[in-house]
């Protein structure tokens, strides 16, 4: 399975960041637009893992967020990362202690575990779009802040597992676990 943990977003946060993607679109002369529904927040990227490396995952994300309390995030910042294809365009928040701290928790555990991961640093990101080009004609006027900024409430901690469905690739919900002070139980998807 190729998997990655991260956070999901409710579907208020998703229809906020949908209307600023739809913003960027006409000015895109090339690239691919990330669909509504595989918004996400990564906090570490693992790819291809074997069954055993699942089990050792959702330990990991289970103890996690047993350790974590829900937080809120505000996504108030626009970005592009380069790449040789074009921009990768996302959007983020400013600035997130909460977020850092997790993610400087979750960065240790793994590698403790023998897990390789990334050694860039970490920009928290959304991502709107990839090998994004923009039109000569366009007037970018590249806004690095939100007009509004977006509330993401976390609660849940998330192994996602990357699939193509129809051709279509989807970022789906493997397991979930509740943040520390969250009363639900885990809710699982599994195959």
């Amino acid at each position: 399975m190729r998997v990655f943990i991260g956070f999901e977003l409710n579907e208020t946060a998703k229809k906020a960041l949908f209307n600023v993607q739809q913003q960027m679109i006409p000015a895109a002369k090339k690239g691919r637009f990330t669909d509504k529904d595989n918004f996400h927040l990564t906090l570490q990227f693992i790819g291809e893992a074997n069954p055993k490396e699942i089990g050792q995952l959702r330990t990991i994300v289970a103890e996690t967020a047993a350790e974590t309390m829900p937080f809120e995030l505000s996504v108030e910042v626009l970005g592009a990362f380069q790449k040789k294809k074009g921009l990768i365009l996302w959007a983020g928040p400013k600035t997130s202690d909460p977020l850092m701290q997790l993610y400087e928790q979750l960065h240790t555990v793994m590698r403790k575990k023998s897990f390789i991961i990334e050694k860039q640093p970490y920009t928290p990101h959304i991502t709107l779009g990839r090998n994004i080009g923009w039109k000569e004609s366009a007037e970018i006027s590249f806004n690095p802040s939100l007009e509004h900024p977006i509330p993401v409430q976390l609660e849940y901690l998330t192994l996602f597992e990357s699939v193509r469905v129809n051709g279509r690739l989807m970022y789906r919900p493997f397991v979930r676990y509740p943040l520390k002070s969250s009363k639900k139980s885990a809710e699982r998807k599994e195959k």
